[in-house]
């Protein structure tokens, strides 16, 4: 094993990124432009050393077809940190021939490295890291992610660092960058569309200039859309704008709190078996309710959408209508009456008109209280009455 190069993060630009596709555990494709413009320091053999790790992998490289690959020992590598298809591995060079990387699971969230005999071995002698270094190491990792994304992203991005402005509960707002709205957005001040990369949803947010600042703020809408997320302070979040005819913009989070934090905030149960044990579980039952839920909803004759249930919805009391729905009703309005009918009986709750997008508030907290409705239950709703907006509700436990 050889030692570790003292490098920092902020001193090379020189890396590239592969999201893992069918075929990594044989080989691994080096980009061409990467290949050709760094040869130098590519050479029969490179050392890859996993971020935040003391180990260090020996891979040879092989030209197969004129494109470069890693290829022996990158097997081993791959089989020993748990890589899976559509994980996202970003290669920073350190010196020639040698590597960090960094590992991305498909939820944006960076992944933890398996610990080495030779890091077990260690850790009667290293010192345990301290929880601000622990955090540090966390943002340094979300940082990276989210700079690879924006280098490798075909649409103009702007990156944002979360404040405690940023994620209020009401109130909050977020500027974008001025050099960014000038060129890109023309200082455009209106209704911006804001998707998950995921694209499970999407909010409509209000984008204004105000007579004491310069830059574009994006303000009504912004702290729904932060709340539903539950972004907090330091995640960093990278902004893609896929579409200038009605401003729509991909938001990709990145989070500075481990995967493993985040899933035990959600689930604080205390079992006798193990945690992830329950978790595959939850899922297994989660993606039940959703697979028949989807099975109903194709059989129905009316407009329909099918909603997973957020804390959001559950414990804030609102729901938002889905564009898809919102497009099928007749009449646009600032507020109005609804009724929901479920098993039978029917109640009345308002839908209101919040910067272009519906949302059900009133009368939607008692609906699901009445409904015994969970985080992770699955709503179909369906548009029995255009005009009248009459809609149905049919729910499917994520726990039965």
């Amino acid at each position: 094993m050889g030692r570790r190069p003292n490098c920092g993060r902020a001193r090379t630009k020189r890396f590239f990124v592969r999201v893992l596709l069918s075929g990594f555990m044989k080989k691994l494709l080096i980009p061409r432009k990467y290949a050709m413009l760094h040869r130098e320091t590519l050479g029969k053999e490179c050392v890859l050393w996993p971020t935040h790790t003391r180990d260090s992998w020996h891979v040879r490289t092989k030209l197969i077809e004129n494109e470069l690959y890693f290829k022996k020992g990158w097997g081993a590598f791959s089989k020993h940190h748990s890589l899976q298809f559509g994980d996202m591995l970003i290669f920073r060079h350190v010196r020639d021939s040698e590597f960090e990387v960094d590992v991305v699971d498909k939820s944006a969230t960076p992944k933890e490295t398996l610990a080495s005999k030779k890091d077990q071995l260690m850790k009667d002698i290293a010192p345990i890291p301290t929880s601000r270094q622990k955090k540090a190491i966390l943002e340094s990792a979300a940082l990276t992610a989210a700079e690879a994304l924006i280098s490798s992203s075909e649409y103009p991005s702007f990156m944002k660092i979360m404040k405690a402005a940023f994620v209020q509960r009401s109130g909050g707002y977020l500027h974008v960058p001025l050099d960014y709205s000038k060129e890109y957005m023309k200082d455009y001040q209106g209704n911006v569309k804001i998707e998950l990369s995921d694209r499970s949803n999407v909010w409509t947010v209000k984008a204004v200039r105000r007579s004491c600042e310069t830059r574009t703020i994006l303000s009504s809408g912004w702290s729904d859309l932060s709340r539903e997320n539950s972004l907090q302070v330091d995640d960093v979040c990278v902004f893609q704008l896929i579409n200038t005819k009605d401003y729509t913009l991909k938001l990709t989070i990145f989070r500075r709190t481990s995967g493993e934090n985040q899933k035990r905030k959600k689930c604080p149960v205390k079992l006798k078996s193990s945690y992830s044990e329950f978790t595959l579980k939850s899922k297994e039952l989660s993606n039940k309710a959703l697979e028949e839920a989807n099975r109903f909803q194709s059989t129905s004759k009316y407009p329909s959408v099918v909603i997973v249930m957020k804390r959001a919805y559950v414990k804030h009391a609102f729901l938002h209508v889905p564009f898809a729905l919102q497009k099928e009703m007749c009449k646009k309005m600032d507020v109005n009456e609804v009724k929901l009918q479920s098993l039978g009986e029917e109640w009345k709750v308002i839908m209101k008109n919040v910067s272009e997008q519906y949302r059900i508030y009133k009368g939607w907290g008692t609906f699901v209280k009445k409904r015994s409705i969970e985080v992770g239950d699955v709503c179909v709703l369906e548009l029995l009455n255009r005009e009248d907006y009459v809609i149905r509700v049919s729910i499917f436990k994520c726990n039965s």
